[in-house]
């Protein structure tokens, strides 16, 4: 339809899971597309994640090399011309020439700073606009942003030398920040036109006397300028919450090819809301043959720092149980003077070490390098604060904080879709991924995660995967955990079939159900002798659930 012309200016997504055919569906295409006298005029843009990934497009298209050219990388900015990528002798024409230009979604939001996309000549074919436009992977309609005040107060000494009149506005808007409450509005002054503060400029002529935290504090300020934005206090400092539109708004249509589509709280927002994003046609994939094992602990980078060693031996202890097969290890990548993991992983673990594989979360998505490993361990995810999901929400729902403020429902929402967005995709860098008449291969996982509800997640982001609780500690329950579990027993075997009130159980407990929510219910060990039991929290209909209930069995769901 786009190469026809038949499509409004909408954003189409497209939602298949890994191995249903996404990429084989876009490298026929261009192929067909290339092929097609019908089509001569047409032509097609493709924008990758990284500039790796173009490779593997380039070479499953079977595309000639005087069909497509490459835009990656450190392409120049002189005024008529780039420099083209020839990726290590693929080939590639002028991209004037090419009938296919594949290029990074970087290098898109790049050019696109200063203009709208159709005035970006880098992109065109023949002085015309590209009609296929190809985006893959993850795509945010705007990005939310959560400035801290007392980075603006960073820029002072190097920018009171670029921009006095600027320097001296900042002041003005550090001071407003310093007393507001939490929740004031603010409209920010338009800091980008009297000062000459646009970002293109910091970033083309002042790069180099602004380190990089300071200059993505530019770009925040000037992307806020002159916006409705809220303040926030978060663990003793003060936030800006706003948003910003690195995509240029006028490259619709496009086809959106993101297998997270059918579980980010994003894209329903943008559905939602804007009313600009088209589902396209969806298929189930079944993960019946996918063991997940669970171990409800903490895994965040600072909480796997702190007790590596006891991470490490659970994760060398779970490989062990399989000592002959091949595994992933995707885990947080060390900082500075941090022990690595993979490497206290290794020093734990039986038979040959180089059939474990390691990855890193932030490089968890887009390579196809791990597709034949049977055994994944997830070992912690990339948790953001509070306050991004909150910036988040307004960016993608289009809300701004003056119109009408974030639930803690719709925040967790959002926290929760970028869980399960960041689940699916790191286990399916392995054999889960492929597709086995509508089924995935037989695989195992072992995830650490313990923020949200973990295993409601999990179900949703992998259909069918049996869930079950790892254990690697052996510890006892006691005090109000003993005494909670034992009230959720006795109420088992009492064959009551309806829900059992959470309300209910703090009342026998004697406590309130805050306390009970705080330090019973989020307790791990709690959750994981839960599960043990065969019961969940369930009710409410949403994201709050009111009580405990059993765990249907696909039989009982069937029914």
């Amino acid at each position: 339809m786009m190469a026809e012309g038949r499509t409004q200016p909408s954003y189409y997504l497209s939602s298949l899971d890994p191995g249903l055919g996404k990429t084989t569906a876009v490298v026929s295409f261009l192929k067909a597309l290339c092929a097609s006298d019908q089509h001569r005029h047409v032509s097609a843009l493709v924008c990758l994640a990284r500039r790796e990934e173009i490779r593997d497009v380039i070479e499953g298209s079977g595309l000639s090399s005087d069909e497509f050219a490459v835009l990656a990388g450190k392409a120049s900015e002189g005024p008529q011309s780039a420099r083209w990528v020839d990726l290590d002798g693929l080939g590639g024409v002028a991209p004037d020439k090419a009938r296919v230009l594949f290029t990074t979604q970087a290098m898109v939001k790049h050019r696109c700073k200063r203009s709208p996309f159709e005035d970006v000549s880098a992109f065109q074919y023949r002085g015309e606009l590209r009609q296929v436009r190809i985006w893959d992977e993850s795509f945010e309609i705007a990005e939310g942003i959560t400035m801290d005040h007392d980075a603006i107060a960073e820029l002072f000494r190097s920018l009171r030398v670029l921009n006095p009149e600027a320097t001296k506005a900042l002041l003005g808007l550090h001071r407003e920040l310093e007393d507001a409450p939490d929740g004031t509005i603010h409209e920010l002054p338009d800091l980008a036109s009297p000062f000459g503060l646009q970002l293109v400029d910091a970033l083309d002529h002042h790069g180099s006397a602004l380190s990089p935290e300071k200059l993505e504090t530019l770009y925040h300020l000037v992307a806020l300028s002159s916006q409705t934005c809220v303040v926030r206090h978060f663990q003793g400092r003060r936030y800006l919450i706003g948003k910003a539109t690195p995509i240029p708004g006028d490259l619709a249509p496009v086809v959106i090819l993101d297998a997270s589509g059918r579980v980010r709280q994003t894209y329903t927002l943008w559905e939602r809301h804007r009313r600009t994003l088209v589902r396209l046609k969806a298929a189930a994939k079944d993960y019946s043959r996918l063991t997940i094992h669970h171990w409800f602990k903490g895994g965040g980078r600072e909480t796997i720092r702190d007790d590596i060693s006891r991470y490490a031996d659970a994760v060398a202890a779970a490989i062990n149980t399989k000592p002959d097969q091949e595994w992933l290890v995707v885990h947080h990548k060390p900082r500075d003077e941090e022990t690595d993991l993979a490497e206290a992983v290794l020093s734990g673990l039986e038979g040959n070490l180089n059939r474990v594989r390691f990855l890193t979360w932030g490089r968890h998505h887009g390579t196809n390098e791990y597709a034949d490993i049977p055994n994944v361990v997830l070992v912690g995810a990339l948790y953001q604060r509070d306050i991004d999901h909150e910036a988040r929400w307004h960016a993608c729902s289009e809300i701004a904080p003056g119109q009408q403020r974030c639930s803690e429902e719709d925040r967790l929402a959002v926290e929760e879709g970028e869980f399960r967005h960041m689940v699916l995709q790191a286990l399916c860098r392995v054999v889960v991924r492929k597709n086995e008449g509508g089924t995935c291969a037989p695989c195992t996982a072992y995830v650490i995660a313990k923020k949200g509800d973990v295993v409601r997640s999990l179900k949703e982001a992998f259909p069918g995967a049996a869930i079950v609780p790892w254990h690697p500690e052996t510890v006892e329950p006691s005090g109000r955990v003993a005494e909670a579990l034992e009230i959720i027993r006795a109420w088992l075997d009492a064959g009551v079939p309806d829900l059992l009130p959470f309300k209910s159980v703090a009342r026998t407990m004697g406590i309130q159900p805050r306390t009970f929510r705080d330090n019973v219910r989020q307790h791990p060990l709690f959750m994981s002798r839960l599960a043990a039991l065969g019961v969940e929290e369930a009710g409410g209909g949403g994201v709050r659930k009111t009580g405990f209930a059993r765990i249907a069995m696909e039989a009982d769901r069937a029914a």
